[in-house]
Parts: structure tokens; C-alpha cells; sequence
């Protein structure tokens, strides 16, 4: 037989199961499987009974003690909650523009208002700027001198456009 099958003796002898006919005439006839055997028969030998009696109230207090830790993680939680709602709120408070519900009434002044200036006359409207001055005021200004060595294709372009923009 194969490795699988020792494998599942052995898992088996382990769970303290009992073995099949073709799994028993494997144990006898394989030196490892007999090893397995031998040390699980010892072992019952030695403690025949695994079941331990459980004290008189353990399941009692067992399930109290979960209960009360259930009960301590709830409480933390509802703790948690509230203390970020708080927080929330506050930063809520903060943040938000205050807005007052009454207009306020205006103060009297106890000084007399200044005196008011004459009014000025009203100004004419401009006129448009002359084509001369958009194109003084459109032409490049850089002092091309004072740009970077990889800046000087933009210069050949500057140079090339006259100063009406027209080609």
C-alpha cells in the first residue's frame, strides 16, 4: 500500500478510531503503521480514560463569565459610539458658521457722523485703446538674455512674430 494509506492509519489510530479490515491487515503487515499502533495502545494503557468529570457548577460559571465578557465588550462599544458622536458634534459645532437668530440692533454712536465729501463730478467714459497701444502693450517683455539655454526655440519663435501679431 502507499504513504496515503499510512497516513490515514495514522490519523485514524490518532482520533482513536477503530480500523477497517483492509486497514488492519495494513497495520499488521507494514513496520511503521505497527509503531503507530503500538505507541496509541500504550498510550491507553497508561490513561485509560481521557474523559475528565467536570467540577460541579463549571458550565455555570463558565457561560456567566462569557456573558459578563459579552456584557464588558458591549458596554466599551456603546462607550465608543457615544464618545464619537460627542465628537462629531463638537467638530460640527466648530466648523459650522454660526448664525444669529436675532438681527442684531445697530449701535448708537456717541460721535457725530464726519462730514460727507463733496461729490466728485462724474468721470467721462475711456475710449478704446488705439492699435498701437495693444501692441505695446501685447509685445513680449522678457529680456530674452536673462532665459535658459533650453528656452531658445521659444526665442526663435518670438522673433520670428512681428510685433502687430501678423505673419
Amino acid at each position: 500500500m502507499s504513504t496515503d494509506d499510512c497516513r490515514r492509519i495514522e490519523e485514524a489510530v490518532a482520533a482513536g478510531e477503530p480500523l477497517g479490515a483492509d486497514d488492519a491487515a495494513h497495520a499488521a503487515s507494514c513496520e511503521s503503521c505497527r509503531a503507530v499502533a503500538a505507541t496509541a495502545k500504550g498510550v491507553r494503557e497508561l490513561w485509560p480514560d481521557r474523559s475528565a468529570e467536570l467540577a460541579r457548577g463549571f458550565r455555570a460559571r463558565f457561560r456567566a463569565g462569557g456573558h459578563a465578557r459579552i456584557e464588558k465588550r458591549a458596554r466599551r462599544r456603546r462607550a465608543g459610539l457615544i464618545a464619537g458622536a460627542v465628537a462629531t458634534a463638537g467638530a460640527l459645532w466648530l466648523a459650522l458658521p454660526r448664525v444669529d437668530r436675532e438681527p442684531a440692533t445697530p449701535r448708537v454712536s456717541a460721535v457725530a457722523p464726519a462730514a460727507t465729501p463733496p461729490s466728485a463730478p462724474p468721470e467721462a467714459p475711456l475710449a478704446p485703446p488705439s492699435t498701437a497701444e495693444l501692441d505695446a502693450l501685447l509685445a513680449p517683455a522678457a529680456r530674452w538674455e536673462l532665459v535658459e539655454e533650453p528656452l531658445a526655440p521659444y526665442q526663435q519663435l518670438a522673433d520670428a512674430v512681428p510685433p502687430g501679431g501678423e505673419r
